[in-house]
């Protein structure tokens, strides 16, 4: 795709990108391919096959050139493109945050079956905010609380309660300590659980460390929130965690101990453990 004199058609860059990103064993390299050209043309994918025999002209071979030199480094397609879909919304993410993941929205579901307006609820380490503003979204009157160490994620979150119309209270801080004193109905997190020496795919050497990584076989930042969240939730009030496969029946079991009851476990669509809770008893 490097021949400016060459006149390369749609159809033409199709093909090659998805050859290419097949060749570099990347798990879906048409549909890469495609988002790639759609983002650049500023259609959906059906508009590109629409467009197949259209050529293109040097500034979108550029610009498609760019992108596809970026997924061809394992860069995820979410930091590309600059947006991620989370619960049927898109979220503007770049490499400050985590990319929000189907698998969360196993997380909102369980909050949102345990919580009703006009509660107050705390997210620990909001990243893009996705999870936060998606249950601000589906039950209006929620009070929205996030905290989270990274300033570049606060920005992000702020952005995108902006541009979809939620309204969040967003504070700088480690775990519930900026919020200390206050109590809330529901505290929740997608916490870094992933052991420190984990082998992973190469996508995830582009997201933040500090958001995926937790010493303690990853159970650091899960321990760390079980110990505190009692300090700023109501009576009844509930803990809602996001877990790694495996460590849901470690987590419900230091959640089966004083002061916590109702401990619970929830599979994601997939079947595994995804998500531990308990609600803070008298």
């Amino acid at each position: 795709m490097s021949g400016d004199t060459t006149s390369w058609t749609v159809k033409d860059v199709l093909t090659w990108t998805t050859n290419r990103f097949r060749e570099l064993g990347i798990d879906t390299p048409r549909l890469d391919a495609e988002l790639i050209i759609a983002h650049v043309l500023g259609r959906d994918r059906v508009g590109v096959y629409l467009d197949l025999l259209r050529p293109l002209s040097p500034e979108e071979r550029a610009r498609i050139r760019a992108m596809v030199a970026r997924r061809q480094k394992r860069e995820p397609m979410a930091y590309i493109l600059g947006v991620k879909e989370f619960y049927g919304r898109s979220f503007v993410v770049d490499q400050r945050v985590l990319i929000p993941r189907p698998d969360t929205e196993t997380l909102v579901e369980c909050v949102l079956e345990r919580v009703k307006p006009p509660a107050s609820v705390l997210e620990v380490g909001v990243g893009s905010g996705a999870v936060l503003i998606t249950l601000g979204l589906e039950r209006p009157g929620l009070e929205l609380h996030g905290t989270d160490i990274s300033s570049g994620a606060l920005e992000i979150t702020a952005h995108n309660a902006q541009q979809l119309g939620a309204q969040v209270h967003l504070y700088a801080g480690s775990l519930v300590e900026p919020l200390e004193g206050r109590r809330f109905a529901v505290v929740l997190s997608n916490p870094p659980y992933v052991e420190e020496d984990a082998s992973l795919e190469p996508e995830l050497s582009f997201e933040p460390p500090e958001a995926l990584f937790a010493v303690d076989r990853g159970m650091a930042v899960i321990r760390a929130l079980i110990d505190t969240a009692p300090g700023v939730l109501e009576e009844g009030g509930w803990l809602i965690l996001e877990v790694g496969a495996g460590q849901a029946t470690e987590t419900r079991a230091l959640l089966e101990a004083s002061p916590w009851v109702d401990a619970f476990i929830q599979q994601d669509l997939a079947g595994i453990e995804r998500v531990c809770g308990a609600r803070l008893g008298a």
